[in-house]
Protein backbone atom coordinates (compact mmCIF):
# COMPACT_ATOMS: atom_id res chain seq x y z
CA UNK A 1 0.00 0.00 0.00
CA UNK A 2 1.40 3.57 -0.76
CA UNK A 3 2.42 5.28 1.97
CA UNK A 4 1.34 9.00 1.90
CA UNK A 5 3.30 11.81 3.50
CA UNK A 6 2.43 12.99 6.89
CA UNK A 7 1.14 16.50 7.50
CA UNK A 8 4.57 17.46 9.06
CA UNK A 9 5.83 16.72 5.70
CA UNK A 10 3.55 18.12 3.29
CA UNK A 11 4.26 21.86 4.21
CA UNK A 12 8.02 21.63 3.98
CA UNK A 13 7.26 19.69 0.20
CA UNK A 14 5.13 22.22 -0.99
CA UNK A 15 7.10 25.53 0.23
CA UNK A 16 10.54 23.87 -0.81
CA UNK A 17 8.90 23.29 -4.05
CA UNK A 18 8.25 26.72 -5.21
CA UNK A 19 12.00 27.58 -4.42
CA UNK A 20 13.35 24.86 -6.68
CA UNK A 21 11.39 26.35 -9.63
CA UNK A 22 12.86 30.07 -8.63
CA UNK A 23 16.43 29.32 -7.11
CA UNK A 24 17.97 28.91 -10.38
CA UNK A 25 17.08 32.67 -11.60
CA UNK A 26 18.02 34.51 -8.60
CA UNK A 27 21.39 36.21 -9.01
CA UNK A 28 24.00 37.30 -6.48
CA UNK A 29 27.43 38.71 -6.57
CA UNK A 30 30.88 36.37 -7.44
CA UNK A 31 32.93 35.29 -4.48
CA UNK A 32 35.86 37.73 -5.25
CA UNK A 33 33.55 41.00 -4.69
CA UNK A 34 34.42 42.93 -1.73
CA UNK A 35 31.36 43.20 0.79
CA UNK A 36 28.79 46.23 0.18
CA UNK A 37 27.25 48.33 2.63
CA UNK A 38 23.60 48.21 3.11
CA UNK A 39 21.75 49.74 0.60
CA UNK A 40 20.05 53.19 1.34
CA UNK A 41 16.46 52.37 0.75
CA UNK A 42 13.14 51.96 2.08
CA UNK A 43 11.64 49.59 -0.79
CA UNK A 44 12.23 48.08 -3.73
CA UNK A 45 10.31 50.10 -5.60
CA UNK A 46 13.04 53.24 -5.19
CA UNK A 47 15.16 50.98 -7.64
CA UNK A 48 12.00 50.84 -10.46
CA UNK A 49 11.31 53.73 -12.60
CA UNK A 50 7.51 55.06 -12.96
CA UNK A 51 7.28 53.90 -15.62
CA UNK A 52 6.53 50.27 -15.48
CA UNK A 53 3.90 48.78 -16.55
CA UNK A 54 3.11 45.81 -14.12
CA UNK A 55 4.88 45.42 -10.85
CA UNK A 56 4.35 42.16 -8.77
CA UNK A 57 6.03 42.46 -5.32
CA UNK A 58 6.67 40.53 -1.98
CA UNK A 59 7.84 41.34 1.40
CA UNK A 60 8.79 37.98 4.08
CA UNK A 61 6.87 35.74 1.46
CA UNK A 62 8.04 32.84 3.36
CA UNK A 63 7.78 33.65 6.94
CA UNK A 64 3.63 34.43 5.81
CA UNK A 65 3.67 31.31 4.27
CA UNK A 66 4.83 29.25 7.24
CA UNK A 67 2.12 31.08 9.43
CA UNK A 68 -0.41 30.39 7.08
CA UNK A 69 0.33 26.77 6.63
CA UNK A 70 0.20 26.51 11.22
CA UNK A 71 -3.45 27.82 10.67
CA UNK A 72 -6.77 26.60 10.54
CA UNK A 73 -7.48 27.21 6.13
CA UNK A 74 -4.30 25.43 5.56
CA UNK A 75 -5.29 22.12 7.71
CA UNK A 76 -8.74 22.07 5.78
CA UNK A 77 -6.89 22.63 2.49
CA UNK A 78 -4.66 19.34 3.33
CA UNK A 79 -7.61 17.44 4.04
CA UNK A 80 -9.59 18.28 1.01
CA UNK A 81 -9.78 15.31 -0.90
CA UNK A 82 -8.59 16.27 -4.45
CA UNK A 83 -5.66 18.05 -2.89
CA UNK A 84 -4.83 15.28 -0.39
CA UNK A 85 -4.86 12.75 -3.33
CA UNK A 86 -2.73 15.16 -5.74
CA UNK A 87 0.05 15.39 -3.09
CA UNK A 88 -0.27 11.69 -2.45
CA UNK A 89 0.52 10.82 -5.53
CA UNK A 90 3.08 13.66 -6.47
CA UNK A 91 5.36 13.59 -2.98
CA UNK A 92 8.04 10.98 -4.12
CA UNK A 93 8.41 13.01 -7.47
CA UNK A 94 8.50 16.80 -5.50
CA UNK A 95 10.93 14.88 -2.92
CA UNK A 96 13.20 13.69 -6.35
CA UNK A 97 13.12 17.07 -7.42
CA UNK A 98 14.29 18.79 -4.35
CA UNK A 99 17.28 16.64 -3.43
CA UNK A 100 18.23 17.33 -7.16
CA UNK A 101 18.46 20.78 -6.70
CA UNK A 102 20.11 20.24 -2.98
CA UNK A 103 22.41 18.03 -5.15
CA UNK A 104 23.18 21.04 -7.87
CA UNK A 105 23.22 23.67 -5.92
CA UNK A 106 24.36 22.68 -2.43
CA UNK A 107 22.18 23.93 -0.14
CA UNK A 108 18.86 22.91 1.57
CA UNK A 109 15.70 24.16 -0.65
CA UNK A 110 14.48 24.89 2.63
CA UNK A 111 17.49 27.23 3.54
CA UNK A 112 17.80 28.89 0.12
CA UNK A 113 13.72 29.75 0.61
CA UNK A 114 14.20 31.31 4.27
CA UNK A 115 16.98 32.50 3.17
CA UNK A 116 16.22 34.19 0.10
CA UNK A 117 12.65 34.90 -0.25
CA UNK A 118 12.56 35.46 3.55
CA UNK A 119 13.17 38.94 2.48
CA UNK A 120 11.44 41.55 -0.42
CA UNK A 121 11.38 40.25 -3.93
CA UNK A 122 9.86 42.90 -7.04
CA UNK A 123 9.24 41.50 -10.10
CA UNK A 124 8.57 44.31 -12.91
CA UNK A 125 7.54 44.28 -16.36
CA UNK A 126 7.52 47.02 -18.93
CA UNK A 127 5.60 46.76 -22.53
CA UNK A 128 7.23 45.97 -25.32
CA UNK A 129 8.83 48.08 -28.00
CA UNK A 130 9.15 48.61 -31.53
CA UNK A 131 8.74 44.95 -33.21
CA UNK A 132 9.70 43.15 -29.97
CA UNK A 133 7.17 40.46 -28.43
CA UNK A 134 8.78 40.56 -25.29
CA UNK A 135 9.27 43.43 -22.71
CA UNK A 136 11.70 44.40 -20.41
CA UNK A 137 11.54 42.39 -17.30
CA UNK A 138 13.69 42.92 -13.99
CA UNK A 139 13.35 40.72 -11.32
CA UNK A 140 14.98 42.16 -7.64
CA UNK A 141 15.49 39.49 -4.31
CA UNK A 142 16.95 41.30 -1.28
CA UNK A 143 18.29 38.30 0.61
CA UNK A 144 18.18 38.07 4.19
CA UNK A 145 21.43 36.10 3.28
CA UNK A 146 23.71 37.77 1.25
CA UNK A 147 26.49 34.84 1.61
CA UNK A 148 24.06 32.27 0.64
CA UNK A 149 23.12 34.18 -2.18
CA UNK A 150 26.59 34.63 -3.49
CA UNK A 151 26.56 30.95 -3.47
CA UNK A 152 23.68 30.13 -5.71
CA UNK A 153 25.23 32.58 -8.25
CA UNK A 154 28.53 30.71 -8.06
CA UNK A 155 26.60 27.16 -8.61
CA UNK A 156 24.54 29.29 -11.47
CA UNK A 157 27.46 29.91 -13.19
CA UNK A 158 29.20 27.68 -12.99
CA UNK A 159 26.29 25.04 -14.08
CA UNK A 160 25.07 27.34 -17.37
CA UNK A 161 29.17 27.77 -18.24
CA UNK A 162 29.18 23.84 -18.28
CA UNK A 163 25.91 23.77 -20.98
CA UNK A 164 27.65 26.45 -22.98
CA UNK A 165 24.64 29.15 -22.21
CA UNK A 166 27.40 31.65 -20.38
CA UNK A 167 28.14 34.03 -22.91
CA UNK A 168 30.24 36.87 -20.81
CA UNK A 169 30.94 38.21 -17.87
CA UNK A 170 32.44 41.52 -17.00
CA UNK A 171 32.90 44.63 -14.31
CA UNK A 172 30.71 47.70 -13.80
CA UNK A 173 30.85 50.05 -11.79
CA UNK A 174 28.09 52.61 -10.35
CA UNK A 175 28.13 54.81 -7.05
CA UNK A 176 31.87 54.34 -6.96
CA UNK A 177 31.05 50.44 -6.48
CA UNK A 178 32.04 47.27 -9.17
CA UNK A 179 29.40 44.47 -9.55
CA UNK A 180 29.85 41.49 -11.56
CA UNK A 181 27.53 40.96 -14.57
CA UNK A 182 26.86 37.86 -16.33
CA UNK A 183 25.32 37.33 -19.49
CA UNK A 184 23.87 33.91 -20.44
CA UNK A 185 21.76 32.95 -23.69
CA UNK A 186 21.07 30.09 -26.24
CA UNK A 187 21.62 30.45 -30.09
CA UNK A 188 17.87 28.97 -30.10
CA UNK A 189 15.75 31.58 -29.59
CA UNK A 190 18.23 34.29 -29.02
CA UNK A 191 16.83 35.45 -25.01
CA UNK A 192 19.28 36.71 -23.14
CA UNK A 193 19.86 36.88 -19.21
CA UNK A 194 21.77 39.09 -17.31
CA UNK A 195 22.51 38.56 -13.44
CA UNK A 196 24.25 40.38 -10.58
CA UNK A 197 24.05 41.99 -7.50
CA UNK A 198 24.90 44.69 -4.88
CA UNK A 199 25.24 43.33 -1.34
CA UNK A 200 22.33 41.47 -0.48
CA UNK A 201 19.91 42.59 -3.64
CA UNK A 202 20.32 40.03 -6.41
CA UNK A 203 19.17 41.41 -9.64
CA UNK A 204 18.01 39.52 -13.18
CA UNK A 205 16.95 41.36 -16.25
CA UNK A 206 16.57 40.32 -19.99
CA UNK A 207 18.89 43.56 -21.27
CA UNK A 208 21.97 45.51 -20.44
CA UNK A 209 19.89 48.83 -20.25
CA UNK A 210 17.58 47.23 -17.31
CA UNK A 211 21.00 46.93 -15.44
CA UNK A 212 22.36 50.23 -16.22
CA UNK A 213 19.29 52.06 -15.18
CA UNK A 214 18.86 49.78 -11.79
CA UNK A 215 22.85 50.71 -11.11
CA UNK A 216 21.69 54.62 -11.74
CA UNK A 217 19.02 54.32 -9.13
CA UNK A 218 20.50 52.56 -6.22
CA UNK A 219 23.51 55.33 -6.90
CA UNK A 220 20.98 57.94 -7.65
CA UNK A 221 23.79 58.81 -10.25
CA UNK A 222 22.42 59.41 -14.02
CA UNK A 223 18.92 58.77 -13.14
CA UNK A 224 16.71 60.14 -15.90
CA UNK A 225 13.32 58.81 -14.71
CA UNK A 226 11.82 59.12 -11.13
CA UNK A 227 11.33 55.88 -8.99
CA UNK A 228 7.96 53.94 -8.87
CA UNK A 229 8.02 55.08 -5.30
CA UNK A 230 7.13 58.30 -6.03
CA UNK A 231 4.25 57.40 -8.29
CA UNK A 232 1.28 59.27 -7.04
CA UNK A 233 -1.02 56.17 -8.28
CA UNK A 234 1.47 53.44 -6.46
CA UNK A 235 1.57 55.55 -3.57
CA UNK A 236 -2.34 55.65 -3.92
CA UNK A 237 -3.42 52.27 -4.28
CA UNK A 238 -0.30 50.91 -1.89
CA UNK A 239 -2.27 52.87 0.81
CA UNK A 240 -5.69 50.93 -0.04
CA UNK A 241 -4.04 47.85 0.87
CA UNK A 242 -3.48 46.18 3.90
CA UNK A 243 -0.36 46.08 5.82
CA UNK A 244 -0.49 42.81 6.28
CA UNK A 245 -0.27 41.77 2.27
CA UNK A 246 2.05 38.88 1.07
CA UNK A 247 2.03 39.73 -2.17
CA UNK A 248 0.63 42.73 -3.83
CA UNK A 249 -0.06 43.66 -7.80
CA UNK A 250 0.02 47.38 -9.43
CA UNK A 251 -0.92 47.95 -12.72
CA UNK A 252 0.32 51.48 -14.35
CA UNK A 253 -2.31 52.19 -17.32
CA UNK A 254 -0.38 54.19 -19.48
CA UNK A 255 2.44 52.85 -20.48
CA UNK A 256 0.10 50.20 -22.33
CA UNK A 257 -1.62 53.28 -23.71
CA UNK A 258 0.47 52.87 -27.05
CA UNK A 259 0.44 49.23 -27.52
CA UNK A 260 -3.30 49.25 -27.28
CA UNK A 261 -3.78 52.43 -29.48
CA UNK A 262 -1.41 50.82 -32.65
CA UNK A 263 -3.65 47.35 -32.24
CA UNK A 264 -7.39 49.09 -32.82
CA UNK A 265 -5.92 51.28 -35.28
CA UNK A 266 -4.67 48.02 -37.21
CA UNK A 267 -8.63 47.20 -36.98
CA UNK A 268 -11.21 48.00 -39.63
CA UNK A 269 -13.41 50.47 -37.51
CA UNK A 270 -16.56 49.46 -38.46
CA UNK A 271 -16.25 46.07 -37.25
CA UNK A 272 -17.32 44.23 -34.25
CA UNK A 273 -13.49 44.07 -32.75
CA UNK A 274 -12.89 47.38 -33.01
CA UNK A 275 -16.36 48.48 -31.85
CA UNK A 276 -15.80 46.44 -28.46
CA UNK A 277 -11.55 47.28 -28.33
CA UNK A 278 -12.78 50.69 -28.84
CA UNK A 279 -14.46 50.67 -24.90
CA UNK A 280 -12.12 48.70 -23.80
CA UNK A 281 -9.55 51.53 -24.72
CA UNK A 282 -11.63 54.36 -23.76
CA UNK A 283 -12.38 52.40 -19.82
CA UNK A 284 -8.21 51.88 -19.93
CA UNK A 285 -7.64 55.49 -20.28
CA UNK A 286 -10.22 56.40 -17.70
CA UNK A 287 -8.34 54.04 -15.54
CA UNK A 288 -5.76 55.69 -13.05
CA UNK A 289 -4.49 52.54 -11.45
CA UNK A 290 -5.51 48.52 -10.53
CA UNK A 291 -3.96 47.22 -7.56
CA UNK A 292 -4.44 43.86 -5.55
CA UNK A 293 -2.85 41.86 -2.67
CA UNK A 294 -3.03 38.52 -0.89
CA UNK A 295 -2.48 38.60 2.57
CA UNK A 296 -1.60 35.27 4.24
CA UNK A 297 -2.32 34.80 7.70
CA UNK A 298 -4.25 31.86 8.89
CA UNK A 299 -6.47 32.62 6.72
CA UNK A 300 -6.22 33.89 2.76
CA UNK A 301 -7.56 37.10 2.48
CA UNK A 302 -7.42 38.81 -1.48
CA UNK A 303 -7.97 42.42 -2.17
CA UNK A 304 -8.30 44.46 -5.29
CA UNK A 305 -8.72 47.98 -6.26
CA UNK A 306 -9.44 50.13 -8.74
CA UNK A 307 -9.23 53.43 -9.54
CA UNK A 308 -10.64 55.35 -12.39
CA UNK A 309 -11.44 58.80 -13.55
CA UNK A 310 -15.47 58.64 -13.52
CA UNK A 311 -16.77 61.42 -15.99
CA UNK A 312 -14.08 59.47 -18.35
CA UNK A 313 -15.58 56.39 -18.17
CA UNK A 314 -17.77 55.15 -21.21
CA UNK A 315 -21.46 55.61 -20.04
CA UNK A 316 -22.81 51.83 -19.25
CA UNK A 317 -19.35 50.97 -17.69
CA UNK A 318 -19.44 54.40 -15.32
CA UNK A 319 -22.85 52.76 -13.97
CA UNK A 320 -22.05 49.69 -13.53
CA UNK A 321 -18.66 50.86 -11.22
CA UNK A 322 -21.51 52.86 -9.18
CA UNK A 323 -23.84 49.90 -8.61
CA UNK A 324 -21.41 47.68 -7.99
CA UNK A 325 -19.58 50.52 -4.81
CA UNK A 326 -20.04 50.21 -1.86
CA UNK A 327 -19.00 48.15 1.67
CA UNK A 328 -20.32 44.15 1.15
CA UNK A 329 -21.84 43.43 4.26
CA UNK A 330 -22.78 39.68 3.49
CA UNK A 331 -18.55 39.08 4.22
CA UNK A 332 -19.38 39.52 7.92
CA UNK A 333 -21.64 36.51 7.99
CA UNK A 334 -19.50 34.33 6.74
CA UNK A 335 -18.52 31.84 9.25
CA UNK A 336 -14.75 31.40 10.57
CA UNK A 337 -14.26 27.54 8.79
CA UNK A 338 -14.88 28.29 4.92
CA UNK A 339 -12.66 27.32 2.72
CA UNK A 340 -13.71 30.22 0.02
CA UNK A 341 -15.99 32.85 0.04
CA UNK A 342 -17.07 35.87 -1.89
CA UNK A 343 -19.47 38.73 -1.33
CA UNK A 344 -20.17 41.80 -2.76
CA UNK A 345 -22.85 44.77 -3.95
CA UNK A 346 -24.44 44.81 -7.18
CA UNK A 347 -27.75 47.06 -8.26
CA UNK A 348 -29.50 44.34 -10.05
CA UNK A 349 -32.34 46.41 -11.00
CA UNK A 350 -30.38 49.49 -12.00
CA UNK A 351 -28.28 47.52 -14.09
CA UNK A 352 -31.07 45.58 -15.59
CA UNK A 353 -32.45 49.28 -16.58
CA UNK A 354 -29.62 50.37 -17.62
CA UNK A 355 -28.68 47.85 -19.96
CA UNK A 356 -31.98 47.56 -21.31
CA UNK A 357 -33.15 44.32 -20.15
CA UNK A 358 -36.46 45.52 -18.92
CA UNK A 359 -36.57 47.91 -21.40
CA UNK A 360 -38.07 45.91 -24.16
CA UNK A 361 -40.99 44.98 -21.82
CA UNK A 362 -42.29 47.93 -22.28
CA UNK A 363 -43.36 50.10 -25.51
CA UNK A 364 -44.33 54.19 -25.81
CA UNK A 365 -47.60 55.35 -27.70
CA UNK A 366 -47.62 58.77 -28.52
CA UNK A 367 -49.62 61.13 -26.03
CA UNK A 368 -49.72 57.93 -22.99
CA UNK A 369 -47.30 56.55 -20.91
CA UNK A 370 -45.87 53.42 -21.23
CA UNK A 371 -47.76 50.12 -21.86
CA UNK A 372 -46.85 46.43 -21.39
CA UNK A 373 -45.36 44.91 -24.63
CA UNK A 374 -44.86 41.40 -22.78
CA UNK A 375 -46.96 38.78 -20.68
CA UNK A 376 -47.49 39.90 -17.14
CA UNK A 377 -45.33 37.50 -15.68
CA UNK A 378 -42.26 39.08 -17.22
CA UNK A 379 -43.29 42.49 -16.66
CA UNK A 380 -43.56 41.66 -12.64
CA UNK A 381 -40.02 39.51 -12.44
CA UNK A 382 -39.04 42.75 -14.44
CA UNK A 383 -40.49 45.15 -11.85
CA UNK A 384 -39.01 42.85 -8.99
CA UNK A 385 -35.38 43.39 -10.07
CA UNK A 386 -35.49 46.64 -8.35
CA UNK A 387 -35.81 44.74 -4.86
CA UNK A 388 -33.03 42.68 -5.59
CA UNK A 389 -29.62 43.39 -4.27
CA UNK A 390 -27.27 45.31 -3.68
CA UNK A 391 -25.70 42.79 -1.36
CA UNK A 392 -24.83 39.20 -2.13
CA UNK A 393 -22.55 36.75 -0.75
CA UNK A 394 -21.44 32.34 -1.08
CA UNK A 395 -19.27 30.64 0.63
CA UNK A 396 -17.93 27.12 0.88
CA UNK A 397 -17.36 24.50 3.47
CA UNK A 398 -16.22 20.94 3.88
CA UNK A 399 -18.63 18.52 4.79
CA UNK A 400 -17.59 15.98 8.20
CA UNK A 401 -16.29 12.88 7.03
CA UNK A 402 -19.60 10.64 7.31
CA UNK A 403 -22.03 13.59 6.57
CA UNK A 404 -23.94 13.01 3.33
CA UNK A 405 -24.93 16.52 3.63
CA UNK A 406 -28.58 17.81 2.54
CA UNK A 407 -28.02 17.25 -0.97
CA UNK A 408 -26.69 15.17 -3.25
CA UNK A 409 -23.35 16.14 -4.33
CA UNK A 410 -20.24 14.75 -5.96
CA UNK A 411 -17.77 17.01 -4.03
CA UNK A 412 -17.51 16.63 0.18
CA UNK A 413 -19.03 20.59 0.00
CA UNK A 414 -21.98 22.32 1.06
CA UNK A 415 -22.77 25.85 -0.18
CA UNK A 416 -24.82 28.72 1.25
CA UNK A 417 -25.42 31.92 -1.29
CA UNK A 418 -27.78 34.62 -0.08
CA UNK A 419 -29.04 37.56 -1.22
CA UNK A 420 -30.37 40.63 -0.02
CA UNK A 421 -33.41 42.24 -0.79
CA UNK A 422 -35.55 45.55 -0.52
CA UNK A 423 -38.89 46.41 -0.40
CA UNK A 424 -40.51 48.38 -3.00
CA UNK A 425 -42.27 50.52 -1.06
CA UNK A 426 -44.27 53.47 -2.87
CA UNK A 427 -42.42 56.07 -1.33
CA UNK A 428 -39.39 55.16 -2.84
CA UNK A 429 -37.47 57.95 -4.64
CA UNK A 430 -36.42 55.70 -7.82
CA UNK A 431 -38.34 56.51 -10.75
CA UNK A 432 -41.16 54.51 -11.85
CA UNK A 433 -41.24 51.90 -14.59
CA UNK A 434 -43.13 54.36 -17.05
CA UNK A 435 -40.20 56.98 -16.60
CA UNK A 436 -37.72 54.73 -16.95
CA UNK A 437 -39.20 53.51 -20.29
Amino acid sequence: MRRRPSDSTRRPIAIACLLAALGGFIGGAGAEEPAAPALPISALADLVSDDVGLCIETDGLAEHLLRFADGPLYQRLTHFPPLARSVGENGPKIALALGEFQKRFGASPLDVWAGILGGRALFAVWPPTGESQNGPALLLVEAKDGELLDHLLDKFVTLQRSAGKLQKTWMLTHGGRPSTVHRFGSDENGDQLYLTSVGKLGIAANSEALIRDTFALISREGATRRPLSEFSGYVAGNGRLSPQIAIRLFVNPRPWDAGLLADFQRKAPESDDAQFQKAVIETWRATEYVTAGLQLDSDATLEAFAAWNASALPGPLRETAESVGGRAVLVDHVPGDALAAVAGRVDFGRLAWRFGLLGPLLKKTAGRDAVPAAPPERLLLGSLAQGIGPNFGAYLVVRPTGDAGALESPLPLDWVAGLETRPLEPGDARPSLARLA
